[in-house]
């Protein structure tokens, strides 16, 4: 027998994902720690209640839903880092460059010390009678931590069976055995077969039957991706099959991934043509892959055609590291689709137009015209899917007041949870083209058939900007009085460890002590504060006509 419990992200609208299955003789399993674009540190009471008792971690795919909180949980929860984690050699790498992507993006990833901690520790807090909520922020882990954290994770490839070993505060695991299988959607995702005693489970969530253009399919038959008749026997009789339904919702087009890729390049071409500017909103790690390889190949299949739109119009991936992400990609061939591996050797059309580093790089590109001083029509592959960070949110920011752009959102958003709940900028745009309340514009693709692009009538969307601020005064004295709280709780449950709380407080203190060389030090060397500036469309001006 088994229980399963899901932490986060079932029979809720939030996309992260975080499982727990209970085994036979305490045997405990979690599955992805995932987080949403919200960075809530209370969506993680539940998993850090389960740390002191897990057995071992296992990680499905390189996205934010599924290993966003990963840093947060190393940094923060003092036993997590002694719990053996297991993922493949592809989530690992990538899912690394996301979190670093995360980090230098947004402070809001750092999360904000809630109320009630503050008021529990802090005598200068709880006897203060203002209402402000200070907003103070927890330290950031470093890239170099992060890159740490990651290198504690044991890879595995497909098709290996392993019996791990437990955590130092587990009981045996008498035998457990875990094997990865692809599971699609994402290079290196995994689908779990875990077997223990009389149980054979089978792990499945977010997995892609279908064969890509990098990717191939799920392995329920045949094998990776190779399209068997029947379900491979390791797979065939689980004792329980946990599968989500995301992407069930889906709607098979006639001619398959073919026109569905087909219709998204049409699209581009209506933007591009007209000298606008078409953001499609992804990761940087894992979907970006297949978005990128399908530019690539439209480019250099348009490149033969005369009077091809895409010829006058350049694409960029825009992620703080995207060429650590391309880099990376390009050793891991191996874990692709067979029919892509020789296609791939040797080219790299997007390599030049890759940006990598700050916003400033991405005015450059959206100023950029012909010699004739004309718009050049510019495709931007930028993080994050949400639009609540990264790059995407930056060029958004830009292009609201020009009908001619075009803003394509590749994955379903759904509503946030709770009556009231703040809508994010993507789940507002996904509802907007769902309600076509102000109309669509229609103008026919390369097949004569029609291509829909959903006016918003000159609604506005609210976009919150957030900066980290030094510490000063009270909010101080606050944090000083929650940071002492915490390293005898860590000292505590490590009984006498070093911990990496204590080595980074060393760190805030260092930066807190001269109050006069604050603006001198990096941010992400001083503990902070994060101060959101509001608008109504991020520019000073009406949004208008946006496209899906």
């Amino acid at each position: 027998m088994f229980t399963f419990c899901s932490l986060l992200g079932a029979q809720s609208e939030s996309s992260a994902s975080q499982s727990l299955l209970e085994l036979d003789g305490g045997v405990k399993v979690l599955i992805d720690v995932g987080w949403d674009e919200s960075f809530d540190v209370a969506k993680l009471i539940e998993l850090e209640k389960q740390v002191p008792t897990l057995s071992i971690i296992l990680l499905t795919h390189a996205t934010t839903s599924h290993l966003a909180a990963f840093a947060h949980c190393c940094k923060h929860f003092p036993l997590f880092t002694r719990i053996p984690i297991y993922a493949t050699t592809p989530v690992i790498s990538l899912g690394r460059t996301l979190l670093q992507d995360l980090y230098d993006s947004t402070p809001l990833a750092s999360t904000i010390i809630p109320l009630e901690a503050l008021s529990e520790t802090s005598y200068s807090y709880s006897q203060s009678t203002s209402n402000q909520d200070p907003n103070i922020l927890l330290q950031p882990p470093t890239s170099q931590e992060i890159a740490s954290y990651f290198s504690l994770i044991h890879p595995l490839k497909y098709s290996q069976p392993h019996q791990p070993l437990p955590s130092p505060f587990s009981p045996p695991l008498n035998g457990l055995t875990i094997t990865a299988y692809n599971a699609g959607h994402t290079l290196g995702g995994t689908i779990w077969h875990i077997q223990h005693g009389l149980e054979s489970i089978v792990y499945a969530v977010d997995w892609n039957q279908a064969r890509e253009n990098v990717l191939a399919g799920a392995a329920w038959l045949g094998g990776a991706g190779a399209g068997g008749a029947e379900v491979i026997e390791q797979l065939r009789k689980p004792t329980a099959l946990i599968c989500s339904s995301h992407g069930g919702e889906r709607v098979a087009l006639p001619g398959g991934r073919a026109k569905r890729d087909e219709l998204l390049i049409d699209m581009i071409k209506s933007s591009v043509s007209k000298g606008g500017i078409v953001l499609i909103p992804t990761d940087s790690s894992a979907r970006v892959l297949e978005l990128a390889y399908l530019l690539e190949h439209a480019w250099r299949t348009e490149s033969k055609k005369d009077d091809s739109p895409l010829l006058s119009a350049k694409p960029y991936l825009a992620s703080k590291n995207i060429q650590a992400t391309m880099r990376y990609a390009r050793s891991m061939i191996e874990w692709m689709d067979d029919g892509i591996i020789r296609e791939l050797e040797g080219v790299d059309a997007l390599q030049q137009n890759q940006q990598n580093g700050e916003p400033g790089q991405i005015d450059k590109v959206l100023n950029e015209t012909d010699n004739l001083g004309r718009s050049i029509g510019k495709v931007i592959l930028a993080s994050d899917t949400t639009l609540e960070w990264g790059f995407s949110k930056e060029v958004l920011k830009k292009i609201v007041d020009d009908n001619r752009n075009l803003v394509i959102l590749t994955e379903r958003m759904g509503k946030p949870e709770g009556d009231g709940a703040k809508m994010g900028i993507a789940r507002t745009l996904w509802s907007w083209w769902e309600e076509r309340k102000n109309g669509v514009a229609s103008e026919p693709d390369s097949n004569g058939e029609n291509l829909e692009q959903v006016y918003t009538g000159g609604r506005q969307v609210e976009i919150h900007e957030a900066k980290r601020v030094a510490l000063e005064g009270n909010d101080l004295n606050i944090y000083q009085q929650w940071l002492a709280t915490q390293r005898q709780l860590q000292t505590t449950a490590q009984s006498g460890g070093a911990t990496s709380l204590e080595s980074s407080a060393d760190v805030i203190d260092d930066a807190s002590s001269d109050s006069s060389s604050d603006s001198e030090d990096s941010e992400t060397d001083q503990q902070g504060k994060a101060l959101n500036i509001i608008s109504n469309d991020g520019t000073g001006k009406s949004e208008k006509d946006w496209f899906k």
